[in-house]
């Protein structure tokens, strides 16, 4: 695997991004329930396809901590500055008992008492890698952090034995059930460590397969579709027996059913893989390829932007009664222009912030 970008692994991901902006706009459609039962999933197994333990972990720390936790971080910061909640000073948010006593310390004003006390619990939420609720899917930056350097010296290490990828291999599973264990019991685990137990799975199996992906890219596309004809059946198999259910990663809310959501969770994430790589072997320009490509590109940016948007429209609705702008349509569109004309601007200070020489074209 060279180190240069790879065209399907762009395509796929920008086309789980903008799944996962076309669910969160609310669109009734009823294949977004059947994407979102994986999408998070073939997104953390492309992350693992491209993770490289090979460098030395002194380039490899600086280099993770730059791209990834300092951006969660500046761009959590900056959606909490413009949260309006936060600015609601005649709401009260009663807060821990620490938080009050934070906020006494400070301040005896009612109101700045109540911002202080929500400023602590949207701060609480960025440390343990939920982000804030106007952000909230820069959980999954915070959780590729988690994923980069829990598994850089297992990795390395079990790398360099000849069997060593079958013993990943059963990690991988033990972590999936040990995740979805946690699930059921609903056990939640500090700084979204419940979340990364699951994860680490699909991580970790996307290691795996990087090692037999020069075989599958060189199979002739009818024994693709054979393959593709194979794991759709295993992925309705599961939405058949699992059902349909909008699973959210970020809170580890899995399915009940283990036979049923393993079926779907793997079949989805193989499936869509598959189905990307035939595209890059068919070898057609599609317009929307270079579509995805930027949105792919751009991912980190238009994930927070616009669920901002679309929060703080939610917001104007309900606190100036403006229903109209609560329109799907309506919402999508202003999305996309505030996109167009804002990406620039938040890439131009981020990558800089971040080290980069230049941010992506929009």
């Amino acid at each position: 695997m060279n180190q240069q970008r790879i065209q399907w692994i762009d395509n796929e991901k920008g086309f789980i991004l903008l799944g996962v902006c076309i669910g969160h706009i609310g669109f009734a459609w009823n294949i977004f329930p059947y994407i979102s039962s994986f999408h998070m999933a073939a997104f953390f197994f492309l992350s693992g396809i491209l993770f490289r333990p090979d460098r030395e972990w002194k380039e490899f720390f600086p280099s993770k901590c730059r791209t990834l936790l300092l951006p969660y971080i500046i761009l959590s910061l900056f959606f909490l500055l413009v949260s309006p909640p936060l600015y609601q000073l005649s709401v009260h948010y009663p807060g821990s008992p620490l938080q009050n006593h934070i906020a006494d310390i400070f301040t005896a004003n009612q109101y700045l008492h109540s911002w202080m006390v929500q400023f602590q619990i949207y701060l609480l939420n960025i440390i343990n890698g939920h982000s804030i609720p106007y952000a909230i899917p820069l959980w999954f930056i915070y959780t590729l952090f988690q994923l980069n350097l829990l598994w850089f010296f297992p990795v390395r290490l079990l790398s360099k034995y000849k069997y060593g990828i079958y013993a990943l291999g059963a990690l991988a599973l033990l972590l999936f059930i040990l995740g979805w264990k946690l699930y059921i019991h609903d056990i939640k685990l500090a700084f979204n460590l419940s979340t990364c137990v699951t994860t680490s799975a699909f991580f970790i199996a996307g290691f795996i397969f990087k090692n037999i992906l020069p075989y599958i890219s060189k199979l002739k596309y009818y024994w693709l579709l054979l393959l593709l004809m194979v794991l759709t059946s295993i992925y309705y198999y599961g939405t058949t027996v699992a059902s349909v259910k909008l699973i959210a990663y970020n809170l580890n809310d899995l399915h009940d059913n283990l036979l049923g959501y393993s079926a779907a969770a793997w079949g989805g994430t193989f499936l869509l893989t598959i189905l990307f790589i035939l595209f890059n072997q068919i070898n057609k320009p599609f317009f929307v390829g270079n579509i995805l490509r930027l949105i792919s590109l751009n991912g980190m940016a238009i994930l927070a932007l616009h669920y901002y948007i679309l929060y703080l429209m939610k917001w104007l609705a309900v606190t100036f009664s403006l229903p109209y702008i609560a329109n799907n349509w309506i919402v999508a569109l202003i999305i996309i222009l505030f996109c167009i004309v804002t990406l620039p601007f938040i890439n131009k200070y981020l990558y800089f912030c971040v080290g980069k020489k230049k941010p992506q074209n929009v």
